[in-house]
């Protein structure tokens, strides 16, 4: 049995429909959406901010939480 389209549709050599966007979260200092398929993506930065607790403050690193 050969197939021809694969359980969403596409034909084997289709790709996902893809989409991006930046400033997604308004109170954010920057932001952005990807989205691929179904699969939704977003990230947000906020900063710089005071770290506490203040021994792991380093000016050449960041954080991610």
């Amino acid at each position: 049995m050969k197939y021809t389209k694969r359980f969403d549709k596409r034909k084997f050599e289709e790709m996902r429909k893809i989409e991006a966007k930046v400033g997604v979260v308004k109170r954010a200092n920057g932001s952005a959406m990807f989205r691929t398929g179904n699969t939704v993506a977003i990230a947000a930065v906020y900063g710089p901010r005071e770290l506490h607790p203040s021994h792991l403050r380093d000016s050449e690193k960041g954080i991610l939480r």
